[in-house]
């Protein structure tokens, strides 16, 4: 950076500021120290690392799921300091294997190569591991925002088929357009035929790692861990084998349910912007024991009237929306709502998405170790919510052709009507110190109090 001392060098009280714009820029990115409590005192800067590939970087595992992605630049134009602005942007995943033309992340038993190459002009991505598309997707989402950046970049995404699984022979060469896979999978083509071999591939398992849609590898992977915990209560002996068995299982599942929370997430923020409002919006509502008398979710349930449920106060408590482990504030007292049946109609698409985003965050919990009162609270608001929607009268969608078009308006009207109760209850927008924390899907995310 320079000093005062030096022709030309920076004033010390300027620094903190250039390095701040070195981050924001992709520049450069500070090295967490060992020891937590202390400050960190070490910057990489991307653009200096060594042109030497390291002897020990990391061999791709053919033997588990992988995926590998390849984007070839069209034109001969590489986007500046493409694999600079990675290294940075993924730097909480290293492994310290890094040089100018590749990196190696890693989470937990998963682990990704990203490689440039500059006389192809074209950048590899390959992630391996148990469950590698949650790696993968968020890896291959930072990739697109760098290259979103670059107006008019022209870019060719293809993957490699794995036809030679089948045939045994030598690693097949073609390669398929992803959005033609994309497409194929919409239009749940679940198979493509390869040019060279002639053999049927299975295009999940491509597009995966697996040959199950997202939702069916969910179950199945709950499924297994379920039959892994009730065999470990039957089993005395092998008691290892059932618990690797167990964390390798519970790592899936993890992966898994992580991947479809993002997905949720991404998708209710592209609407947020659509609309024009910002708020946390995934929430669990609980019966207000001081209000109701009961101190309880099943003594407040089994005396609910239907016909007059709306007219109890409620608990709303917004939820953190991080997508490794979504999840109540910790000393959170909510929020006291008591609204009209007309309120409860107009939110309750905002209400189903709700309900299936707890469907997916409930098997998540007993994973991440959740705390009991937030595993209760949890499947409480699930039953409290799935009650409430069955009062409701179904939405009015008769004259309305375009299903997914009145769909898409009915969940943004919730969504508005959502926002402004917010916006009543809570002027200062504190919301339960939630902040906009910006990651690959702009979560709200809980940031500490200043």
């Amino acid at each position: 950076m320079g000093s005062e001392d030096v022709p030309g060098g920076y004033p010390a009280e300027l620094h903190a500021m250039f390095l701040h714009l070195m981050e924001l820029f992709d520049l450069s990115v500070q090295i967490p120290p060992s020891d937590k409590n202390q400050a960190p005192s070490h910057i990489l800067i991307p653009s200096r690392l060594s042109y030497d590939k390291p002897h020990d970087m990391p061999v791709v595992d053919e033997d588990v799921p992988t995926i590998e992605l390849h984007y070839r630049f069209k034109d001969k134009f590489i986007p500046p300091d493409l694999m600079g602005r990675l290294i940075a942007r993924t730097y909480r995943f290293s492994i310290s294997k890094h040089w100018q033309e590749s990196v190696a992340l890693k989470l937990k038993r998963h682990q990704t190569l990203m490689t440039f190459d500059r006389d192809d002009s074209s950048l590899r991505l390959v992630a391996w591991g148990p469950q590698p598309k949650n790696f993968f997707e968020l890896l291959r989402n930072t990739i697109e925002t760098i290259l979103g950046t670059f107006q008019g970049l022209k870019v060719q995404r293809t993957m490699h088929c794995y036809c030679h699984h089948i045939t045994h022979e030598e690693p097949c060469q073609e390669m398929y357009p992803w959005k033609k896979l994309q497409n194929h999978r919409v239009k749940r083509r679940f198979q493509i035929e390869c040019p060279d071999s002639l053999e049927n591939v299975d295009i999940l398992t491509i597009l995966t790692g697996h040959p199950l849609d997202d939702k069916s590898m969910l179950k199945q992977l709950a499924d297994e861990l379920h039959a892994l915990e009730t065999g470990q209560n039957q089993i005395l002996g092998g008691q290892s084998q059932i618990l690797a068995g167990q964390q390798l299982q519970a790592e899936r599942l993890q992966q898994q349910t992580e991947l479809m929370i993002r997905g949720f997430t991404r998708q209710w923020n592209l609407l947020m912007k659509q609309i024009q409002v910002e708020c946390p919006n995934t929430f669990i509502l609980m019966p207000n024991s001081n209000l109701t008398g009961f101190e309880n979710l099943s003594g407040f349930m089994s005396n609910l009237n239907p016909k007059n449920w709306f007219s109890h106060t409620y608990n709303l408590h917004l939820l953190c929306q991080h997508p490794a482990c979504p999840h109540q504030i910790d000393g959170d007292a909510g929020y006291e709502i008591r609204q009209p049946k007309a309120w409860w109609q107009k939110v309750s698409p905002w209400l189903q998405h709700g309900i299936t985003f707890l469907r997916y965050v409930t098997p998540l919990a007993g994973v991440v170790n959740f705390s009991a009162e937030n595993m209760e609270n949890l499947t409480s608001s699930l039953e409290l919510m799935e009650q409430i929607c069955e009062y409701l009268p179904p939405t009015d969608e008769h004259d309305m052709p375009h299903a997914n078009r009145h769909a898409q308006e009915l969940d943004s009207a919730a969504l508005r009507t959502f926002h402004a109760l917010l916006e009543q209850i809570d002027p200062q927008r504190r919301w339960a110190n939630l902040h906009k924390t910006v990651t690959n899907v702009s979560n709200f995310c809980t940031t500490p109090s200043p």
